[in-house]
């Protein structure tokens, strides 16, 4: 009996006759790779398809690749009905004749870098396209929309709106990138670079349940009529660059029950009309920048268990109608203007798993009511201005996995059941006073932390070793508290450590081996015996223990050569003169430098919570960010994560004015979101809070412009600090994390000395006695006074006067003593003791002053002597004062008897020949003498 043909042999010998059909007669095999034009040649020879879909075969094979391009292979049959295959077919029997028709093609990752032809638009019962991951450029063809049974597709171009003709797509998907291909998904279009605007037809789709347009370049307004969308389930166009406010016609989309419009430019209120869409599980309204209160009506929506509206500028309180919905599991509040008391009603969502209501501006306690919030696994309220105590009931939270109570105004203790929480794996707690935390008596064993911050919360005494042996822990900040004793040993496994400003003494083992494993540490401002000149200590590299507290008591005490009245520091910039002000430069990356004249210094403390910074990212300069007068300091800043301390050096005794310029450059873009962000820190100066809670944002000043605090202070002993902490107020996670103090430049200048009683009159009677002196110096060497008057002599007949006793005897020219007037001045009679003589004062612009202003004059005036003519007996011309000194006549002038009214004297006309004749004789003899 034969072997039946299944068997063994039977199988190789068909198996080496196929192989050798495949050979011979050049028939390709099943799963080998050939041209893919090829393939569509034999497609055409056997008529399984269509004419008019193998000629859309040779137009997309030809359009696909560009001509620098080599052939595209497919694997072969480029017709199969399975699925895995690139070009898959469906196939069904018309009157015993078999019709087949493209039903997918799948060519991702192919490197195509042609078009898509517009003939893909004749493969009628097309499924699926999927061009992913290729070159492809160009439009994608509006053809596209005659493919009624498309199901997927996959590439990435300009989609026009022709493709959505059939509103029987359940998932709807459009995808730009400025011409180039790629994946374009109809249950899922996110993930791309689209531009342009939102096309108002996609509204119209009315059986459109899904719409994913995130992850694009899209821009402009959400269309405003949604009324089309009556099917719209759920709705994604996060993280475009979408403006303007949320539609009110969102009211249409009652069958939606996710709303994701995060990461966008939207402004405006939450609508009212949102209320409608009662089926809403989720809503997410995070990084955008909506105002107004939280709507109340959010409350009606019961069946919602997720609402994001973190990093947004809304106002108000927190409406206890949120306390309706009893499904919520998420609510994120962060990074908002919220403010007034927690609502109490919160504490009816026993389903709640993550709460975050940190930077606002919350007040008063957390309420009791919170205790039956059992099923929390996430709770931060950091950066508020919550106050009262610390709650027991959160070591009953025991799903919790991170409690953030950073950066509050808490009193009290944590429970130590806190400390036990099964499942907690981040801790993070500072600025508790009144009386602080303490460590349990029994450090319990911990398996889930690694991330502990308990810093400036007052805890006294030594660090338990056992909390080094926390399996899990990687991260410890215990810094800004009393802790005395030593390094515990156990601490070498962590990460990172900050134990600085206590008063540690003793410093772990690990430290005296530079070559073993040990954690990035910051252990400066501490009691350690240890001699550092620099940052790097006992060759450690990542571990800060300079400065300790000797090393900056010792540098503020030290004798100073040379003290000053003023200090100028442009911190994170070069030096730089501002005026008659030279601002030093402050640009070292170091955790401590002092500077190279050793008139100043700084040290910066702490970490940030979660960005991931180096060095240089606490020095900055922005250019062109301000654009004040002090431009040139003003876009410096240095920034600090948590504390910033500046030390000024030799200074002079007395009252200073402190200035602080700030310009906050981080929290400013609203690229990035960061305009929400609220910088929030405190201000010491010589140990002492002089301005709490500082915000940048609100010091009064213009946008743009430097912001500046005064401050006036008295120094002592030489030195002056200024300290900068950031006591974990404000934001915690806003882009790009860089909380913490910033600064820009300091200034620091001497107010000139209130004088005493006692000083001020002894200066008075100073200056008066110099004045004295000076008065009578001036007046001896006759730079005023009189003295040139009463030095000059007059000779007058055998007697002799001083030319002030002349004028005296004038009464100083007064109008009563005066006899005549002319052209050339005043004739005055001077009545000296047994004599008179008349005094003409001469006019300063008469053409006579500059004459007898010359010695010649004078002298031929004197020898000039006549009966007819009067005699002359002096001339003073000098400082604007002009005088002739002549004998005095009696009987009056000839002009008074000839001309006057009331003289006495009657001339008749032969006297009055007489008269002109003498005169004539007398002008002649005058002009003898002076030609």
């Amino acid at each position: 009996m034969s072997k039946p043909i299944g068997s063994e042999w039977s199988v190789m010998l068909i198996s080496i006759l196929f192989l050798l059909n495949c050979l011979l007669f050049s028939q390709p095999c099943s799963g080998a790779s050939f041209a893919f034009g090829d393939q569509i040649d034999e497609v055409a020879r056997n008529g399984s398809l269509p004419d008019h879909e193998v000629r859309a075969l040779r137009l997309l094979s030809k359009n696909l690749l560009s001509q620098d391009t080599t052939q595209l292979t497919l694997t072969y049959p480029i017709c199969s009905t399975e699925l895995d295959f690139e070009i898959t077919c469906s196939c069904h029997s018309i009157r015993n004749q078999s019709v087949c028709s493209v039903t997918r093609i799948k060519l991702p990752s192919k490197n195509l870098d042609g078009s898509i032809d517009p003939s893909i638009g004749n493969f009628a019962n097309l499924e699926g396209l999927n061009l992913f991951n290729n070159q492809l450029s160009g439009e994608i063809p509006s053809t596209l929309g005659y493919l009624q049974h498309l199901t997927y597709l996959y590439v990435k171009a300009l989609i026009p709106c022709s493709i959505f003709r059939n509103d029987g797509m359940h998932r709807l998907c459009l995808f730009l990138n400025h011409g180039t291909m790629t994946v374009v998904n109809i249950r899922n279009l996110a993930s791309n670079s689209l531009t342009g605007s939102i096309p108002p037809s996609l509204t119209m789709l009315h059986n459109l349940e899904h719409l994913f347009l995130s992850n694009n370049d899209l821009d402009g307004p959400i269309p405003q009529n949604l009324t089309g969308l009556q099917s719209l389930r759920i709705l994604n166009l996060s993280n475009n660059q979408l403006t303007g406010p949320i539609p009110d016609s969102i009211r249409f989309c009652q069958n939606l029950i996710k709303m994701d419009l995060s990461n966008n430019q939207l402004t405006g209120p939450i609508p009212d009309s949102i209320r409608f869409c009662g089926k809403l599980i989720g809503i997410y309204l995070r990084l955008n920048f909506l105002s107004g209160t939280i709507n109340e009506n959010l409350g009606n929506l019961s069946s919602l268990m997720f609402l994001d509206l973190y990093s947004n500028k809304l106002s108000g309180i927190i409406p206890k109608e949120l306390g309706k919905l009893s499904f919520l599991s998420f609510l994120n509040l962060d990074d908002n203007d919220l403010h007034g008391e927690l609502p109490k009603e919160l504490g009816s969502l026993t389903n709640l798993r993550q709460l975050y209501l940190t930077a606002n501006n919350f007040t008063g306690a957390i309420p009791t009511t919170y205790a039956k919030l059992i099923n929390l696994e996430e709770f931060a309220v950091g950066g508020n201005y919550l106050s009262g105590p610390i709650p027991d009931y959160f070591g009953k939270w025991v799903k919790l996995t991170k409690l953030v109570l950073i950066g509050n105004n808490f009193e009290g203790n944590l429970s130590a059941q806190t400390f036990s929480l099964p499942s907690l794996q981040r801790l993070w707690v500072s600025d508790v006073s009144n009386p602080g935390i303490s460590f349990p008596e029994e450090v319990p064993e911990q398996k889930s932390l690694f991330s502990v911050i308990l810093r400036n919360c007052k805890i006294n005494g030594s660090i338990p070793k056992d909390i080094g042996n926390w399996s899990q822990l990687k991260y410890l900040d215990l810094s800004f508290n009393n802790l005395s004793g030593s390094v515990p040993e156990t601490f070498q496994r962590l990460n990172k450590l900050f134990l600085t400003n206590n008063t540690l003494s003793g410093l772990p083992n690990w430290t005296n081996n530079s070559t073993s494993v040990y954690p990035t540490a910051d252990l400066s401002y501490n009691n350690f015996n240890v001699t550092c000149e620099n940052a790097t200590c006992l060759g450690l590299q990542n571990v800060s223990i300079h400065p300790t507290r000797f090393f900056i008591d010792e540098m503020r005490g030290k004798k100073c050569g040379r003290r000053h009245n003023s200090l100028f520091i442009n911190s994170g910039g070069e030096e730089v003169d501002d005026g008659k002000n030279n601002y030093h430069n402050d640009t070292s990356l170091s955790r401590f430098n002092l500077s190279p004249s050793e008139d100043w210094a700084y040290s910066y403390a702490g970490d940030y919570l979660w960005a991931k910074v180096n060095a240089s990212t606490l020095v900055r300069n922005l250019t062109c960010e301000i654009t004040s007068s002090k431009a040139n300091i003003d876009n410096n800043f240095r920034l600090a994560p948590v504390s910033l301390t500046y030390y000024g050096l030799c200074l002079r005794k007395g009252k200073y004015i402190v200035t602080l310029y700030f310009a906050e450059a981080l929290y400013s873009k609203s690229e990035d979101y960061s305009t929400s962000g609220k910088r929030v820190f405190d201000i010491y100066i010589q140990g002492m809070i002089v301005k709490k809670d500082v915000n940048i944002k609100e010091i009064p000043g213009k946008e743009h412009e430097e912001r500046r605090l005064q401050f006036e202070v008295k120094i002592n002993d030489g030195s002056l600090e200024i300290k900068f902490f950031w006591a974990g107020k404000g934001s915690l996670y806003n882009p790009p994390g860089l909380n913490g103090p910033l600064i820009s430049a300091v200034s620091i200048t001497r107010v000139p000395r209130k004088l005493h009683g006692w000083e001020i009159a002894l200066i008075a009677v100073g200056c008066i006695l110099f004045l004295l002196l000076l008065l009578a110096f001036m007046w001896r060497m006759g730079w005023i006074g009189d003295r040139e008057l009463r030095e000059t002599k007059v000779k007058i007949g055998e007697r002799t006067f001083t030319l002030k006793q002349i004028i005296d005897a004038t009464k100083k020219f007064s109008p009563k003593m005066e006899l005549g007037r002319g052209r050339s001045g005043i004739v005055y009679r001077a009545q000296l003791p047994d004599l008179t003589v008349a005094v003409k004062k001469l006019v300063a612009q008469s053409n006579a002053v500059d004459e007898i202003a010359t010695e010649v004059y004078f002298k031929k005036a004197k020898e000039l002597k006549h009966d007819n003519i009067v005699k002359l007996l002096y001339i003073y011309s000098r400082r604007r004062l002009h005088l002739l000194i002549y004998e005095f006549m009696e009987v009056g002038s000839l002009g008074q008897v000839l001309f006057g009214t009331n003289s006495t004297v009657r001339i008749d006309w032969p006297k009055r020949f007489i008269i002109c004749k003498y005169n004539l004789q007398g002008n002649s003899v005058g002009f003898e003498v002076s030609s």
